[in-house]
């Protein structure tokens, strides 16, 4: 099976040895993504979601990610327009391998982080999305708030489950609605 197969079967994603089950892509979840599957070290997991929120004037970006060693925790405001503008504020942290408890799938769950500075959640329940942020001093010295329901339409979905030369190495898009 090549990297252009189209997967059509719902199963693990991985097999006990850790493996891809099936190389491939699919028009939804079809393949369940379990972590404790996975034979690679803590330490080299990488899982996130991602949001962007995008009209013809402007878009927000909103990222949780647990990549192991490190987090990253993003808002990216952009403004389109005669006079563009683009505001980035990161927040990092090291070593939360496994700690934000990300949901295994992107059909339902929550997924939070929070500290002294940033709050940020993505709940996808019953077709919508719901996505809340607060962080302080985002901008020159003013913190961005955002309540933001998104509908979630029946639509196919680009899920990409591409295998590495290496044992134990897998590349998925694990989540990513715009």
């Amino acid at each position: 099976m090549g990297r252009n197969h189209e997967v059509v079967t719902s199963h693990p994603l991985l097999d006990s040895q850790g493996e891809l089950t099936e190389p491939g892509w699919s028009r939804s979840l079809l393949q369940k993504y379990d972590r404790s599957a996975i034979k690679a070290p803590k330490w080299r997991i990488k899982e996130w979601d991602y949001y962007l929120v995008l009209s013809d004037k402007f878009a927000g970006a909103f990222t949780i990610s647990d990549d192991g060693y490190i987090g990253l925790q993003s808002v990216s405001l952009l403004t389109f327009g005669d006079k563009p503008k683009e505001h980035t504020e990161t927040i990092l942290n090291t070593f939360p391998m496994g700690k934000l408890s990300l949901p295994s799938s992107s059909e339902s769950g929550i997924t939070e982080y929070k500290d002294d500075r940033l709050q940020m959640k993505f709940e996808a329940l019953d077709g919508k999305r719901h996505i809340t942020c607060h962080f302080d001093n985002f901008y020159k010295g003013n913190a961005f708030e955002c309540n933001i329901y998104l509908e979630q339409p029946k639509m196919d979905s680009m899920v990409i489950a591409t295998p590495w030369d290496k044992k134990h190495c897998l590349t998925t898009i694990r989540r990513s609605i715009a």
